[in-house]
């Protein structure tokens, strides 16, 4: 699409959670699902952007927000790093990633 290489993430965690007093529970967390464009080269760095959409499929309600949230995503490989530009009520995040 718009003749960029493209890449599509997606991340369905299952997290454990302190449940007091009865130990720990398991289940599901937020679908994360990020499409990046991957730009032209410059030098050594390359740069991706893209959406990201976050889907509730939490199986309880500690273990992730539970809301869609539509969001804004970029990359670059000479760092390995992650930004996510979230909607204006929250400051922008920045996640690692492995390569």
């Amino acid at each position: 699409m718009f003749g960029l290489l493209q890449l599509l993430r997606f991340t369905l965690p299952i997290a454990t959670s302190p449940d007091v007093p009865s130990g720990y529970f398991t289940g599901l967390g937020d679908l994360t699902l990020m499409e990046l464009f991957i730009l032209p080269k410059h030098g050594d760095v390359t740069l991706g952007v893209g959406p990201l959409l976050v889907v509730p499929t939490v199986t309880d309600e500690s273990l992730g927000s539970g809301s869609t949230d539509i969001q804004f995503g970029g990359c670059d490989s000479k760092v390995t790093n992650c930004l996510q530009i979230m909607p204006s009520s929250s400051p922008p995040r920045l996640n690692g990633i492995v390569t």
